[in-house]
């Protein structure tokens, strides 16, 4: 047994000195209940309890940081955590016989997890004093002075003298005045000395305000109105600090008391806002607890979550998440909603992290690819013949949506699929003998409205380079006009680049090989007149007399002119 686990009395010791100051722990996980590892030590940091656990403990999970106590709440600070830790505690200490409430908080004090519930105490059993002569020695475990059992005394005898006034108290208040004498008993029994001093004060004041109410009619001026006017504003106050759902449930009640007041009931106004005042604390707890999904939600997040790991190309990474997911669910039947909802928080971020730093080169394979792929489904849907004309249109739409929503893997995969689906169109057309041999493929002409395209682009940056240029050499003169003259230089492109494009579009959109044969010599037509105008006019001497510097507008435009004009005049080829 290890040195630091602690068990039976010597922990419901340990449990007593933490409530007077943080305390280190450790837990390690079992597969029993009364198996768990827990320790604690006064002295030791954590860290070195959590390597004792993990070295002591059952499984390879340890969990350790700091142990404070509140009454019958044990918070755990944890340094390093693991899922569950507050219902395997809670269980672990029933079996030493300890009933506690457990709350786990992160080391920035957020609540991680927590199991709370009502924990009675016995509402007839007298508060006792530690042993007597514990009175004025010193506590050999904490090092501290013993609290001196006068204060300890005077503590009791105060509880007991409130004891008949509780039993005798009216029906509508004396459950909450039963809990508050047993919270009070409980924390002289644990050496809680300020808690009890506090939780007495507060049973001792409402005994008084219910002694007032009941003071009878002989004894009106037992009753303070401002007083009571001043516990309602206080109590408002504190109901706006719930949460909505908590706050909407006392709304009600409250309104009564006010409307009591109002009445000049001011006894029965005190009653209800002594129990409205339990009611807020009772809220209050609740609220502290943390959110879980429910079953229902748990199980639905657990097959979408592996529906995304088997999407995931990283082997290895969607090996461990399944290993993890299958642990999700096995908290989901053992009833451990939380411990289930971070299990697969966990995962979830994994895979946006997987996502953000996987990058396959799928974007640029299809903008590699598609600008051939595209056309060539063109050609195929528009066929008259085409036999499997739908399929690839449905495949086209596909990919091009998926290209849109950026998924470019999904994309590059249905595009295989559609070049597969092309060539099956192209066999299933030359079984049937409807393949015409004359009709002109769609591809050649793609090929040449990318040139003419990115020709396009290359001039307007030699326009920008001359207006740059014009612009900087005349900056700081007599510029009226400058700039929309230099604007003009753009429009001088616009008529030559945008009136071949239409004309490549119009071949490109052809299917019929009169059509096509038609178009062809329109565009060469068209490539002839182009050629002739930029022999002209401002493009004869834009590229190297235009008298601020050298571009090369009109030599580019030429080559690219010429280039187009081979890619149409290129001989037809089968489809």
């Amino acid at each position: 047994m290890s040195e630091f686990q602690v068990l039976g009395p010597d922990l419901k010791k340990l449990l007593t000195v933490a409530k007077r100051q943080p305390i280190a722990f450790a837990f390690n996980p079992a597969k029993k209940d009364e198996d768990h590892f827990f320790s604690m030590d006064r002295k030791k940091p954590a860290d070195v309890l959590g390597r004792d656990a993990k070295k002591n403990g059952e499984s390879g999970k340890v969990a350790f940081g700091t142990a404070t106590v509140e009454s019958k709440l044990l918070r755990l600070t944890c340094e390093q955590q693991v899922p569950g830790i507050a219902k395997k505690l809670k269980k672990f200490l029933k079996t030493q016989k300890l009933s506690m409430n457990i709350e786990v908080l992160d080391a920035n004090g957020a609540v991680l997890e927590a199991d709370v519930s009502d924990i009675p105490d016995d509402p007839d059993e007298e508060a006792e004093a530690p042993n007597p002569q514990a009175a004025g020695s010193t506590d050999d475990e904490t090092g501290a002075e013993a609290t001196p059992a006068a204060d300890l005394s005077d503590l009791i005898a105060r509880l007991n003298q409130c004891k008949p006034k509780v039993q005798a108290a009216p029906q509508t208040v004396v459950a909450l005045l039963t809990k508050m004498f047993t919270e009070t008993a409980g924390l002289i029994k644990a050496g809680d000395i300020a808690g009890a001093q506090a939780r007495l004060d507060k049973l001792e004041a409402a005994l008084a305000k219910v002694d007032a109410s009941e003071g009878g009619a002989g004894e009106p001026a037992q009753l303070d109105a401002k007083q009571i006017q001043g516990d309602l504003v206080a109590l408002g106050a504190r109901i706006k600090t719930l949460p909505p759902e908590h706050s909407a449930r006392l709304a009600a009640p409250m309104k009564q008391a006010v409307d009591l007041f109002k009445a000049g009931e001011l006894a029965k106004t005190q009653a209800a806002t002594i129990k409205i005042s339990a009611a807020c604390d009772t809220l209050s707890q609740s609220a502290a607890a943390p959110k879980v999904d429910d079953t229902a939600k748990l199980a639905n997040r657990a097959r979408a979550l592996r529906d995304a790991i088997a999407g995931l190309t990283d082997e290895a990474l969607a090996k461990r998440l399944m290993v993890d997911l299958g642990q999700g669910a096995q908290q989901i039947k053992a009833g451990e909603g939380q411990s289930a909802t971070e299990t697969f928080d966990g995962i979830e971020k994994a895979i946006e992290q997987a996502a953000a730093s996987t990058d396959t080169g799928a974007q640029a394979r299809w903008e590699a690819h598609w600008p051939d792929l595209g056309p060539r489904a063109d050609v195929e849907i528009n066929a008259k013949d085409g036999p499997m004309a739908q399929t690839v249109k449905a495949r086209k739409m596909a990919a091009e949506d998926a290209a849109t929503a950026g998924d470019y893997d999904k994309a590059v995969t249905i595009a295989e699929r559609l070049e597969d689906t092309l060539k099956e169109a192209y066999a299933a057309r030359m079984e049937a003998g409807e393949a015409k041999k004359d009709r002109v493929s769609a591809v050649d002409f793609a090929k040449a409205r990318i040139t003419w395209r990115d020709a396009r682009t290359e001039l307007r940056t030699e326009m920008k380079t001359l207006a740059d240029a014009i612009i900087g050499d005349l900056k700081g003169g007599d510029v009226d006009g400058i700039d929309g003259a230099v604007e003009e230089l753009y429009s001088y492109l616009d008529p030559i680049t945008d009136r071949l494009e239409t004309a490549l579009n119009k071949l490109m959109e052809a299917t019929e090989p009169e059509a096509i044969e038609t178009l062809k010599q329109a565009s060469i037509k068209l490539i002839g007149e182009l050629q002739q105008e930029l022999e002209q006019g401002i493009f004869a001497d834009i590229d190297d007399n235009n008298g601020f510097t050298n571009v090369s507008v009109q030599k580019k435009a030429m080559t690219a002119l010429g280039a187009v004009a081979d890619e149409i005049n290129q001989p037809p080829k089968a489809a």
